[in-house]
């Protein structure tokens, strides 16, 4: 039987990144509401429940994306807000021997029914995808220096082009400015 939670919003893989108010689900952090694999599907958490999902670099470190997306879907409300944010292909990031998938912009497209090559039951909408040049997602790590601080602007000025045509970027112009670090996606479930 799954426990009924008061909380409407999750956060997946939260690490030592604990949200106030929400349920907090890690693998490997004591502190964390729930200790979950996310590679174990079906995860312990009711279908249908939560407005809200935020997954911030976890996604690339589990074994089958399908399955987690499936996952994310079924303990999706209709029309949620979900945050997903994965290292760019082109980013150092990405590298880690840790990762076991690597995500262009388009990446989310097959998962819209929009495609031939979906092959589970996830649908979403996607609301917005944004390429970051420099990490959008660590605040405590852009202040630490006056170095990361100029990065960071001069990031938002690359970012600006870099998203007007994420596909030119990524086909021709990526390895001019190192690549990039990160992409996030806002989507909703669609049910």
């Amino acid at each position: 039987m799954t426990p009924i939670y008061k909380q409407t919003r999750v956060h997946l893989g939260c690490g030592q990144n604990l949200f106030k108010n929400w349920l907090n689900i890690d693998k490997f952090e004591e502190r964390a509401d729930l200790q979950i694999d996310l590679d174990k599907t079906p995860w312990p958490l009711p279908d249908n429940h939560f407005s809200e999902i935020y997954m911030c670099h976890v996604l690339e470190h589990l074994t089958d994306v399908q399955k987690v997306m499936d996952e994310i879907w079924r303990i999706s409300k209709n029309d949620s807000k979900i945050t997903i944010i994965v290292p760019h292909f082109s980013s150092f990031a990405a590298a880690s021997p840790f990762h076991k998938h690597f995500f262009n912009s388009q990446a989310m497209n097959y998962f819209t029914g929009k495609t031939t090559e979906n092959y589970g039951k996830a649908k979403f909408k996607i609301k917005n995808t944004r390429i970051f040049w420099y990490p959008s997602s660590n605040e405590e790590y852009l202040s630490k220096s006056p170095k990361r601080k100029f990065a960071s602007y001069f990031g938002e000025f690359l970012d600006f082009f870099i998203n007007l045509n994420r596909n030119f970027f990524e086909r021709i112009w990526c390895y001019w400015v190192g690549g990039a670090f990160e992409i996030k996606w806002e989507i909703s479930a669609v049910k």
